[in-house]
């Protein structure tokens, strides 16, 4: 969802956490604007994360998140997951404000995006029901927060109608037939014969390259969107030209085709609800970057030094894990971090 990208780089001398371990007297991994982050919350992501076989997988493949003995963590893994706690603390905090409403519509539509940020359906289904829950619901307040800063008060449904009304021509779809070949001479031969009469299908089926659909009379389908194309080219021939007719040859990046758009109509709202959803929300980029950029600049936040130290980058924020005891290696410095991309799931 965003243009940030969070850059956190494991200590490379080995330094882990130990859940439960003593640190300071305080029950508090962090506090944000005076709510508190309770170590025994941030121990719980940590182990709900750890719990996943295939999520641990996908991401030990670039840095490490366990420590070398058994129930301990990376320490700058552990750092990573509490800043985007205290992001979504932040979030929360705002929706909180704000007076958002989210319903059980909201969270059921929010499980994609969810899924999405940690690499599929299968592997949110790796965690324990209660974290699903957790970064489920951690998706559905930034698209209620995405929704109430492009419309104010609206909620993401709402932003959706709003959205697929202004922009119908963005979820059009079309019945697509084509003619492909592989010289502009060829195609200007075939434009002659379908401007003369002859039929269109039986000419795909005679001379196109496109042997797919040459055996359909040349037809590609009718769930032809301008989202799902393979070229600028195609997709602009296809949303422009006339209906019911061949159209001039289009030069693209899989040869020279011609095009015969049979229908082209738009969906009804229901029908694209969550594709509206999506856009909507993608809308509200510029907004939620905005807000958040400001968010951090005023947030007043504590960390217990046993996780390490908060630091403010420009407008970003990072915990900065602790150095470990009696090394001379130096620690990499993690570079700024945002709630809406990452290694760590709900961002």
């Amino acid at each position: 969802m965003s243009k940030f990208r969070a850059t956190v780089v494991a200590l490379s001398i080995g330094f882990a956490l130990v859940l439960g371990a003593c640190g300071s007297g305080s029950s508090d991994a962090a506090t944000v604007n005076g709510s508190a982050i309770t170590k025994s919350a941030l121990e719980e992501e940590l182990r709900s994360i750890a719990s996943n076989d295939k999520f641990i997988k996908l991401v030990e493949s670039e840095k490490p998140v366990r420590g070398a003995r058994k129930g301990t963590f990376d320490a700058a893994f552990t750092a990573q997951v509490l800043t985007r706690q205290v992001a979504f603390e932040l979030i929360s905090e705002e929706v909180r404000r704000r007076k958002l409403a989210i319903t059980d519509a909201d969270l059921a539509a929010a499980r994609a995006g969810a899924a999405k940020q940690v690499q599929g359906e299968e592997v949110l289904n790796g965690f324990p029901k209660a974290y699903q829950d957790v970064l489920v619901r951690r998706s559905a307040e930034v698209n209620a927060l995405s929704a109430s800063l492009l419309t104010e008060g609206a909620s993401p449904e709402s932003a959706a109608r709003t959205y697929y009304d202004a922009h119908q021509g963005e979820f059009q779809q079309a019945c697509v037939s084509i003619i492909r070949v592989d010289s502009d001479e060829k195609a200007a031969e075939i434009k002659g014969k379908l401007d003369a009469g002859e039929d269109f299908g039986a000419l795909a089926k005679i001379e196109s390259t496109d042997t797919l659909s040459a055996g359909r009379n040349g037809e590609v389908g009718c769930n032809i969107t301008p989202d799902n194309q393979l070229s600028a080219e195609y997709s602009t021939a296809v949303f422009s030209q006339p209906v019911g007719e061949a159209g001039a040859p289009v030069k693209t990046p899989f040869g020279t085709l011609i095009i015969k758009v049979t229908s082209r109509s738009t969906p009804p709202f229901e029908q694209v609800a969550g594709q509206a959803r999506e856009k909507a929300i993608a809308a509200a980029q510029q907004p939620l970057e905005t807000w958040y950029q400001d968010a951090v600049a005023k947030a007043k936040v504590k960390i217990d030094s046993k996780y390490g130290k908060f630091e403010r980058s420009g407008t970003n924020m990072v915990v900065v894990p602790p150095q470990a005891p009696n090394a001379t290696s130096t620690t990499a410095v993690p570079g700024g971090s945002s709630p809406f991309s990452g290694d760590a799931p709900g961002g």
